[in-house]
C-alpha cells in the first residue's frame, strides 16, 4: 500500500471488487477490507492474483518478489501503519484546546486547514470537514499521524524549551480562557446592548459595535466591528464567550466572562469544560464529550449534558435548547 500512500485501503477494496467482478468473481467491499487488513485467515486466490496484476503496474512482477521488498522496507511500512492507527480522540482534544488558548484563535477551521496541509505533506488524505469534526469531538478515535501533527503544531507555537505536557496542563487550567471559547446565546448580548444604548442614549449601535470590538482585541482575540454589530442587534444565534466577556466591560466596567450555565450544548471540550466548571483538562476530563456515547446504541450521538445535570434541566426558562447536529455514526478520523 506504501506504492499508493494517498489511497486508502477501503480504495483499494473497492478496487479490486470491480476487477474480481470482471473475472466472475463477487466479492462486497467490506469482506475485501477485512481480508486486507488481515483478519482474515484464508483469502479466494483471485484476490492475491488481482493484487499481483496491480503491483505488476509498479515493476512488481511476482510474489516472492514482493514478500522481499516487504521485508526489505519493513522499517518503512511499520512506520506507515503506525501513523494510520486509531487512537482515541482525547489527546487530539486536550492538545487542540491549548492551541487555541495560546494562540487566541477559538475557530477550530483554520486549525483544520493547517493539519490537513500537513497530513497532505505526508501523504496522507483527510478532508477538512472530518478533521473539524474531530476537533469539535464529534469523533471517537482519530489517526495517529492528526495527534502527532497536532503535537507539532503546539509545540511550534510554545516558546522554546517548554514541555508539552506541561504547557496543556497550565493552558486548560485557564478557566476564564476556556469559557472565552465558549458558544453563548447571542440573545444574552443583544439584551446587554439594549441596556447599554438605554444608558447611553446619544450613542448608537455602530459605536458600541465599535468599543467592543476594540475590547475584544484587547483581550487578544481578533474580530471587527462589522462582525460584532449583527451580534450585538440579535442577528445571530450564538457568540464566543469574550464577545460577552467584552460586552459586560462595556456595561459594568468589568470583564467578567460568560457565567458556566450560559455555555450552550456542544461537544467541544471548551464548551464541556465550561459548562460542567472543570479546572484544567486531564484525559479523564477530556474523555467527557467522547464517552457520552458509550451508553448509546450504535448511531447514537452522545448526550451534550454536562455531568451532574439533568437532561432537561436548562438554566433559563426562555432559553430553548438549540439542536445538535443530526444523529449519525461516529466515523474514525
Amino acid at each position: 500500500m506504501t506504492l499508493n500512500q494517498s489511497q486508502s485501503r477501503r480504495s483499494l477494496a473497492v478496487m479490486l471488487s470491480r476487477r474480481l467482478a470482471h473475472c466472475g468473481v463477487k466479492l462486497k467491499i467490506d469482506p475485501l477490507q477485512v481480508i486486507l487488513a488481515g483478519r482474515q485467515a484464508t483469502a479466494r486466490r483471485e484476490i492475491l492474483q488481482e493484487l499481483l496484476a496491480l503491483l505488476g503496474n509498479h515493476g512488481i512482477a511476482s510474489e516472492a518478489e514482493a514478500l522481499e521488498r516487504s521485508r526489505r522496507h519493513a522499517d518503512h511500512f511499520a512506520a506507515y501503519a503506525a501513523a494510520r492507527k486509531l487512537e482515541p480522540v482525547h489527546r487530539l482534544l486536550s492538545l487542540a484546546l491549548a492551541w487555541k488558548i495560546h494562540t487566541r484563535q477559538p475557530s477550530a477551521r483554520p486549525l483544520a486547514i493547517r493539519l490537513k496541509a500537513r497530513l497532505r505533506a505526508r501523504s496522507l488524505e483527510l478532508g477538512v470537514a472530518r478533521i473539524q469534526l474531530a476537533l469539535a469531538g464529534n469523533a471517537k478515535t482519530v489517526r495517529a499521524a492528526l495527534v502527532e501533527e497536532m503535537e507539532s503544531l503546539l509545540r511550534a507555537a510554545l516558546p522554546n524549551g517548554q514541555d508539552v505536557t506541561v504547557a496543556v496542563a497550565q493552558l486548560t487550567a485557564d478557566t476564564v480562557r476556556i469559557k472565552d471559547l465558549a458558544w453563548v446565546d447571542a440573545r444574552r448580548i443583544a439584551r446587554l446592548a439594549k441596556q447599554w444604548l438605554v444608558a447611553h442614549p446619544d450613542s448608537s449601535m455602530r459605536q458600541l459595535a465599535i468599543r467592543v470590538a476594540e475590547t475584544v482585541r484587547t483581550l487578544g482575540y481578533s474580530t471587527s466591528s462589522n462582525t460584532i454589530q449583527p451580534m450585538l442587534g440579535g442577528h445571530k444565534k450564538t457568540v464566543r464567550g469574550f464577545v460577552y466577556r467584552a460586552m459586560q466591560e462595556q456595561l459594568y466596567e468589568r470583564c467578567k466572562p460568560a457565567p458556566a450555565e450560559h455555555a450552550l450544548p456542544s461537544r467541544a471540550p471548551e464548551t464541556a469544560l465550561s459548562a460542567a466548571g472543570v479546572v484544567g483538562v486531564d484525559d479523564t476530563h477530556c474523555q467527557w464529550s467522547a464517552t457520552q456515547s458509550g451508553s448509546h446504541g450504535v448511531g447514537a450521538m452522545p448526550s451534550s449534558t454536562p455531568p451532574g445535570r439533568r437532561q432537561d434541566a436548562w438554566p433559563c426558562s426562555d432559553h430553548p435548547r438549540l439542536p445538535l447536529s443530526r444523529p449519525g455514526r461516529q466515523r474514525p478520523v
